[in-house]
Parts: structure tokens; sequence; C-alpha cells
């Protein structure tokens, strides 16, 4: 099945483009941020990992 079938129907193939970190008043990591590229047409996914922080 080609590539371009599988984007398609959705099946894409993801490659890492660039992470992100986010961060609060203090400095702590509060989310990470990896925006993925689809490598034959493109296509953007982004994925948020959320961090709980213990309590100072």
């Amino acid at each position: 099945m080609s590539q371009d079938l599988k984007c398609f129907v959705g099946a894409h193939k993801y490659e890492l483009h660039e992470t992100r970190e986010v961060r609060d008043a203090r400095g702590d990591i509060t989310t990470v941020i990896y925006i993925n590229r689809c490598t034959n047409c493109g296509k953007i996914h982004i994925k948020k990992v959320f961090y709980e922080q213990p309590y100072r």
C-alpha cells in the first residue's frame, strides 16, 4: 500500500519535529509539547504532556 493512500485513510508516518517546554512563574516545567509532522504529506500533530508539580 502506498504512503499516499495510508495518509488518505489517516495512517500517517510521524517524525518528531520540535519539542517545547512551558514553564510557570517560578520556572518549573508544567507542560511539554511535542510537535510531530508526517514525512509524506506534512500534516502536523501536537501532543501535550502535563506534569503535576508537588506542593511546596
